[in-house]
């Protein structure tokens, strides 16, 4: 992000037009980044948080570090741009701040079953997000920058090799953009024997399953 991103940010957040003028009960922020890192709690030291962070990405100027700690004593890791979280804070100064992987992981550890791994995808515009669980425990969770549809399934093909993911028994779960959902699963199952959708079962599922569990958040 950058200055400019915080002004017109500022300026929106400003019109009553775009957010009414109220005093708000809960304000709840979620971040769409691939700059996560997430570690056990039990080796988490809030004071080394920048530095947990920085070893997997890149250090940028005027980023703060913020983290949330999950209820499978995960803790997820991200940055923010300064002036975004100033310009945030100035208008909702109690408001939670929440990177796209922070709710997925708390849904995602309670939705995989140990009887076959299973490798979740989510569909960004411009990026695909990937959580494999294997024997019901995350083994690993990581994004991709993904220009085509080809880029997907490659990334998503690479990392079920990389896991020893099996062909014919384990799972592979599409979610997020539902159009992108269709034609990547049609691709798919040309290599993978379980390719699952994620349908649109009402206009709530509309709102991005991320956006949706935040709402419904009880961590």
């Amino acid at each position: 992000m950058s200055v400019p991103v915080a002004l017109t940010l500022r300026h929106c957040l400003a019109s009553e037009n775009i957010v009414p003028a109220y005093t708000f009960r809960q304000v709840d922020v979620m971040l769409i980044s691939s700059r996560y890192t997430i570690v056990p709690l039990a080796l988490f030291d809030d004071e080394q948080a920048e530095r947990l962070l920085y070893f997997n990405h890149a250090r940028r100027e005027n980023e703060t570090v913020l983290y949330q700690v999950l209820r499978s004593e995960q803790v997820v890791l991200f940055a923010i741009d300064r002036s975004v979280l100033h310009v945030v804070c100035e208008r909702f100064p109690n408001a939670s701040f929440y990177v796209q992987t922070v709710p997925m992981l708390d849904y995602l550890n309670r939705k995989a079953g140990a009887e076959v791994g299973k490798l979740y995808v989510y569909l960004h515009q411009t990026h695909i997000d990937v959580y494999c669980y294997v024997r019901g425990q995350l083994a690993l969770a990581n994004s991709f920058s993904c220009a085509t549809l080809e880029d997907a399934v490659y990334y998503i093909l690479y990392v079920w090799k990389q896991q020893g993911l099996e062909q014919q028994r384990d799972e592979l779960h599409l979610m997020g953009e539902y159009a992108t959902q269709k034609e990547l699963a049609h691709r798919l199952r040309r290599f993978l024997n379980n390719v699952i959708t994620q349908p649109l079962t009402s206009d709530a599922d509309r709102l991005p399953l991320d956006m949706q569990l935040l709402r419904l958040k009880d961590y």
